[in-house]
């Protein structure tokens, strides 16, 4: 997968999961087997104090730690370090059929 695909992936993991409540507890979210975990956090100390970062594990083993996350949005304050979670939301599940303009495997139904 290209570095800028698995970016807009980890991104949209980010926002359509649950949001950090407080600070020093990361939101997660997992694959629907369990296997792949992402977490997402805001560093509370050191020199990177206030950046967002996100981990990822694969069976239960760390394959990136602290790894630095960032938007940059057009006339707007780059979101990265910084910042401060203020809310909330609860995650929620999602059963659609979609289909692929090019795939072995058409309709796709996403649980």
């Amino acid at each position: 997968m290209k570095s800028s695909n698995f970016a807009v992936v980890l991104l949209a993991i980010f926002l359509s999961s649950s949001v950090l409540s407080a600070q020093s507890n990361p939101a997660a979210v997992s694959s629907p087997n369990g296997q792949l975990q992402f977490s997402f956090s805001v560093l509370n100390d050191g020199p990177q104090k206030g950046q967002l970062v996100y981990d990822v594990a694969f069976r239960g083993k760390p394959v990136l730690v602290h790894s630095p996350l960032g938007m940059d949005i057009q006339d707007q304050q780059p979101l990265g370090t910084n910042v401060e979670i203020v809310s909330s939301t609860s995650p929620s599940k999602v059963d659609e059929t979609y289909t692929i303009p090019a795939g072995k495997s058409n309709p796709v139904r996403n649980l």
